[in-house]
């Protein structure tokens, strides 16, 4: 057996260490810097432990150690639905304006707001996933892409232990040659 993500996520012992590489990629203004990644004052982070408890215990660890620069929010079912949830994102956002709070927004889901989610404030992904990169990776890699005047580059970030394979079917769909004639 090969050590995944999904495997570390479990792990409340490894909570720690996965907080600190995640604070790395989503918050340091060193890595920002050094890496070259965009400004962003919300990241969106999709992450699939085997359950909800499980996401709460590793977003409260994050929350703890760095709530002093960085608002959590979690999307799944218990807090909002996938139809309220851009809506809910964007109402945090902006009440933490408000209240002149200005720390980054993370927000953390296990595939809520993956799509039909646009929220343009969004320059950053980090995806905690391994294997094969399919159309749902796609899809909520894409929550970065949001335009917004100015945007011209966003971050996407993946986090795993394996390689990255892109899923066959997929790469056939995206590489079929079009038919530009009158029937297609």
């Amino acid at each position: 057996d090969v050590l995944n993500i999904r495997q570390s996520l479990n792990d409340p012992a490894k909570h720690k260490d996965l907080c600190e590489f995640l604070y790395q990629w989503s918050l340091c203004e060193n890595t920002q810097e050094r890496m070259g990644l965009q400004e962003t004052d919300i990241i969106m982070v999709f992450i699939k432990p085997d359950n909800k408890k499980t996401l709460n215990t590793f977003v409260n660890k994050f929350r703890k150690m760095y709530g002093n620069v960085a608002e959590c929010m979690v999307l799944t079912g218990n807090e909002t639905s996938n139809r309220e949830a851009e809506g809910e994102v964007k109402k945090k956002f902006s009440t933490m304006r408000k209240n002149k709070d200005n720390r980054k927004l993370v927000v953390f889901s296990m595939g809520m707001g993956s799509r039909s989610f646009s929220v343009s404030k969004i320059y950053r992904v980090v995806e905690f996933i391994d294997g094969d990169l399919t159309s749902a990776t796609i899809q909520e890699f894409s929550r970065c892409l949001t335009s917004e005047e100015g945007k011209e580059v966003a971050d996407i970030i993946r986090i795993g232990f394996t390689e990255m394979r892109m899923a066959e079917q997929l790469y056939l769909m995206e590489n079929e040659i079009p038919d530009y004639g009158l029937n297609s």
